[in-house]
């Protein structure tokens, strides 16, 4: 397959996620990759030329990096529309002010088929009547946010559910472990509890590796900066999270498995956080390769990290059990060969 790999996500950027998936296209398919530069002057441009230039058989759009900007006065690639090549785009996180304008853009460049890193979220169905009402006021109508959100306003589009995944030649374990837990990234929600506990005011003699993420989630940052600041990315990140036995941290306000549960579980560092949503079609189980704590209980998480720092034979086990769960799962090359067999319906 010829593929036209559209992401403003290279190899000087921070983020790995989009990196490693590049990687790995371009191992099962003849790629063709533009926007992944670290000079935003080649994030814009007219796909007719690209595409006539390379010929593709599909084209994937990665717009879970601002790859597509929703202003009407500038989008990030012009003519989508005018090219006679199957499209599909891969949709970042669940927001309900991207939701309406994701569905128009889709319908304006004749978008195919889409692929969404969720499929429930927790909102979905829970939200009252008032803030129903405050959300039709806003944006004219109502629609869920999780993929049956979508299904509603587009029910003859073609949409696949396709998860998070982690490149295993570097997230694995990497042997002895020096940190009890590792407490990294951003601080929301849940965290700002752990925070406290672990961190500010620690009445514990637990050994804890800290890192917070660059300001503004690093996404405009090279890695050089990055690096000279001591930030963690990529290699460095995975050496971080595989040097700690624990990984605490919440899954969101939506709670969609997010891509540490993936990282941590792959290095065979225990997570420990809320169980997300279809965690049984993502193969999570509690307590045997993950360890579920309550977000309506923010102290929980302190008495599961003391248990399992002291039960080092089941902790063992458990580690044991998220790395196979990884590699049978959601590895890169899997996630890769999955996006493939759909983008072939379209030829």
């Amino acid at each position: 397959m010829r593929l036209l790999w559209i992401c403003n996500n290279g190899k000087g950027r921070i983020n790995s996620e989009a990196y490693w998936l590049q990687d790995e296209l371009s191992r099962q398919t003849t790629l063709y990759s533009i926007g992944g530069g670290q000079d935003d002057r080649v994030l814009t441009g007219d796909v007719r030329p690209i595409v006539k230039r390379f010929d593709p058989d599909v084209i994937l759009i990665y717009e879970a990096l601002n790859t597509i900007s929703f202003a009407e006065h500038r989008p990030r690639w012009k003519f989508l529309d005018e090219v006679d090549v199957p499209k599909a785009v891969i949709w970042g996180d669940p927001h309900r002010k991207f939701q309406l304008a994701r569905v128009k853009w889709i319908k304006k460049n004749k978008i195919n088929m889409s692929f969404f890193w969720f499929d429930t979220v927790y909102n979905d169905g829970r939200e009252k009547d008032w803030f129903r009402e405050r959300i039709i006021k806003q944006f004219g109508e109502y629609h869920p946010i999780g993929m049956k959100g979508y299904r509603e306003l587009m029910p003859n589009h073609l949409m696949y559910w396709m998860p998070w995944s982690v490149n295993t030649r570097i997230f694995h374990p990497r042997g002895e472990r020096e940190y009890d837990l590792c407490f990294m990234g951003r601080i929301s929600g849940l965290r700002h509890a752990m925070n406290k506990r672990l961190v500010k005011n620690p009445k514990h003699n637990w050994k804890v590796f800290y890192n917070r993420p660059p300001p503004k989630y690093s996404l405009n940052k090279t890695t050089e900066e990055l690096t000279r600041r001591g930030w963690l990315w990529k290699d460095t990140w995975a050496k971080a999270i595989a040097n700690a036995k624990l990984w605490p941290f919440s899954m969101g306000p939506y709670r969609c498995m997010v891509i540490k549960a993936y990282e941590s579980m792959a290095c065979g560092t225990v997570p420990i956080a809320d169980l997300p949503c279809d965690h049984e079609a993502l193969h999570v189980v509690p307590d045997w390769n993950f360890v579920e704590t309550s977000r309506y209980q923010p102290f929980d998480f302190m008495e599961k990290i003391a248990y399992w720092l002291k039960h080092d034979d089941r902790r063992q086990e458990v580690s044991k059990n998220a790395v196979d769960t990884i590699q049978k799962y959601h590895t890169t090359e899997i996630r890769v060969k999955q996006y493939l067999n759909h983008l072939r319906e379209l030829l």
